[in-house]
């Protein structure tokens, strides 16, 4: 009977002690170089060059994008994705529609 009654007690200051611990580390978190997955020159070029319907020039730019992005922000970070669908629009221009669907199941994966 004393141990039920010593558990009932225990548990929540243990939940309590736990969730003390946790906060702060929680709290100090940021994802490193969140801003970097977002911004990319040479994603912002690809996309001015394939608006202007030069998909060949825009091509090389979008995949250099993604590449520095998967280094600054890991390859399966959500943040990839408009770059995946931005580099997959570009492969269907040139009628590259293998390396489309590629891309778009990257995008399946990384969700």
């Amino acid at each position: 009977m004393q141990y039920r009654n010593a558990m009932r007690f225990c548990q929540p200051v243990l939940a309590v002690l736990l969730l003390a611990a946790l906060i702060p580390t929680l709290a100090l978190q940021n994802p490193a170089h969140s801003n970097s997955c977002l911004v990319s020159p040479a994603a912002n070029q690809a996309g001015a060059l394939y608006a202007l319907g030069q998909s060949a020039a825009a091509l090389p730019l979008a995949e250099d994008a993604i590449e520095s992005s998967k280094i600054d922000c890991g390859k399966m970070n959500i943040a990839l994705i408009s770059q995946f669908a931005d580099l997959a629009a570009i492969y269907q221009g040139p009628g590259c529609y293998d390396d489309s669907e590629k891309v778009l199941r990257q995008i399946i994966a990384i969700k």
